[in-house]
């Protein structure tokens, strides 16, 4: 499994570790490191992020498949790029399937389930049947998806500092978090002091690129911390972070000050809910 956050990869390890399927996990946190596991010893299935610095995902998929040791390994691209462009892209580099984030754990098992069957002829282990009852109580994998990513997309962003004893629902959605994890605590304890970590070197790296009018950086940064936030959906700060990424693309950074400081805004009032939440799980 490959991805710059730690975040993404602690909890793909938990979903896969916790699916019932004879799997182990390794991780790479880059494109280049990848690239050297997968030709020292191929694994029998890779899950890709795109946006990753020094080598994207992009072209991690396109040495593995000119690679006769791999190229033939079953690549699943996991990766918040969800528009058409990147999805053609990826499959052009030569991925078998593709999943946007954040993702629909029931989604995510089945594509890998039918990857490693459709490549390896393996049989579907007997605890892994609950999730066909999981997908058909959802109605769809996709629709799960959807529904996630329209959260974010409708999400208001607040203009103010947090109001003292503001509840944590008006800026996390727990009950999501949740479901994502398998009503694991530890875990989400886990994510959000990873989060925590990170918060003030993503915020930091973000306004850097906004004063210097690096738009590559802010491009990058933005959609780091939009992906992040969006694991434990928080999600004023993805929409924002969202904005910014897309700001980055465009090469238009006239209203990223204003953005910026809307993003610090949100970002605190992220940070604190969350360092109450980890104060209540303690307690």
């Amino acid at each position: 499994m490959v991805d710059d956050q730690p975040d993404f990869r602690r909890l793909i390890s938990f979903t896969l570790q916790n699916s019932g399927l004879p799997v182990s996990v390794e991780t790479a946190s880059c494109g280049r490191e990848a690239v050297e596991m997968a030709q020292d010893d191929p694994p029998d299935l890779l899950i890709l992020d795109i946006m990753m610095p020094e080598m994207d995902g992009f072209e991690v998929c396109e040495q593995l498949r000119s690679n006769v040791r791999t190229a033939f390994v079953p690549i699943l691209m996991l990766t918040a790029l969800d528009d058409a462009a990147n999805r053609a892209r990826g499959f052009l580099a030569g991925t078998d399937d593709y999943i946007g984030k954040p993702f629909a754990r029931a989604e995510l098992l089945a594509r890998v389930r039918r990857l490693l069957e459709r490549t390896y002829g393996v049989r579907v282990p007997a605890e892994t049947r609950g999730l066909r009852a999981e997908i058909g109580h959802s109605a769809s994998a996709p629709t799960a998806l959807q529904e996630g990513a329209m959260r974010i997309a409708n999400a208001s962003v607040a203009d103010t500092a947090t109001p003292p004893g503001e509840s944590m629902d008006a800026v996390l959605d727990l009950p999501s978090v949740l479901e994502r994890l398998d009503d694991d605590r530890d875990l989400l304890r886990e994510l959000a002091q990873i989060f925590l970590e990170q918060a003030p070197a993503h915020l930091g790296q973000i306004q850097a690129a906004v004063r210097s009018g690096d738009a590559k950086t802010l491009r990058e940064r933005a959609h780091a911390l939009k992906g992040s936030a969006g694991t434990l959906a928080g999600s004023a700060v993805s929409k924002t972070a969202a904005r910014l990424e897309q700001m980055g693309r465009d090469g238009d950074l006239n209203e990223s000050q204003e953005t910026c400081a809307t993003l610090e805004a949100d970002l605190g009032r992220l940070v604190d809910a969350l360092q109450r939440l980890i104060a209540q799980e303690a307690n």
